[in-house]
């Protein structure tokens, strides 16, 4: 039997104001509580937050359709109907970590039964090709890049480095299609953390980008928060319909982007898409180079 607690001491338990209703007429908690069963919880989420008059349908329709809308209603200072932007990400990212959890922790992008031409050819220039094992390391039985700055402390990580990429290599050369497979594996489950951890970064290129316009860091988060948002929402729609979340992800982000920066920020359409094509290829480079970091250690 669930604990219950109720007004029989004619006091809200949450603020201990004085309670004759169902409800306090202080914070509004309900006077006679429980600890929920689970189909409760159920119960109340589905009613409160997925249900299609809700917040959360609300704020995703706008988000997947019309892009920068979102940011325009919180900036218009239209809260209350929408799901505000740091919970729409942690939201939309949370069913993203379910979904990888319900899919074994990856999305089959790579089958090593079907292994293609140009992967099998690589994997073979590698295997054969003197002069790129001497690049990777030297001699085909060396597991080790040896790189060297001069510094004892730097050299030490760097060997360290460059032994777990010459194990790496090594692991190509003989097992490309389980290697390439545990590469890709390894890209999915880090790429979530990765575009989290960069946010902060992307909000200040947005600052740069419009300079002149003495906008605030905090709208550029909002915008940040909103298009990241919707790079989960299509990273979770990867789980059902692979081809076309790969197409949105890599074709349509580019134009999401676009758009989304046109109503937000309004501007020409020539500096919107140099605009857009500056952010995309420096975000590109840090995204790469966080990337290698945390599959590297």
């Amino acid at each position: 039997m669930c604990p219950r607690q109720s007004s029989s001491s004619g006091h809200c338990a949450n603020c201990n104001h004085p309670v004759s209703g169902r409800f306090c007429p202080e914070c509004g908690q309900k006077t006679h509580i429980k600890i929920p069963t689970l189909w409760e919880f159920i119960h109340e989420y589905l009613h409160h937050h997925v249900s299609m008059e809700s917040a959360l349908t609300r704020s995703l329709w706008l988000l997947a359709a019309q892009p920068g809308r979102l940011t325009e209603e919180y900036l218009l200072g239209r809260r209350q109907r929408y799901v505000k932007p740091l919970q729409l990400y942690l939201t939309i990212s949370f069913f993203f970590f379910v979904l990888l959890g319900l899919a074994g922790g990856a999305m089959v992008y790579f089958d090593k039964s079907d292994a293609s031409p140009q992967t099998a050819s690589l994997s073979k220039a590698v295997a054969s090709d003197p002069e790129v094992r001497a690049a990777f390391g030297g001699d085909s039985s060396q597991d080790s890049v040896i790189l060297s700055t001069g510094n004892q402390l730097s050299d030490l990580w760097l060997k360290r480095w460059g032994d777990h990429l010459g194990k790496e290599v090594k692991r190509f050369r003989e097992q490309p299609e389980e290697a390439n497979a545990e590469l890709l594996h390894s890209l999915r489950g880090h790429a979530p953390f990765v575009l989290f951890s960069l946010m902060p970064l992307f909000a200040l290129l947005l600052r740069l980008a419009y300079f002149g316009r003495h906008r605030v860091y905090g709208m550029h988060l909002v915008f940040t928060l909103h298009f990241h948002a919707w790079l989960f929402l299509v990273l979770c729609l990867g789980f059902v319909l692979t081809a076309v979340s790969a197409w949105l992800f890599f074709a349509g982000t580019p134009v999401y982007l676009w758009l989304a920066q046109r109503r937000v920020y309004g501007g020409g359409k020539f500096a919107l898409a140099l605009r857009t094509l500056g952010l995309l290829l420096i975000y590109t480079v840090l995204v790469c180079l966080g990337m290698v970091v945390l599959v590297s250690l």
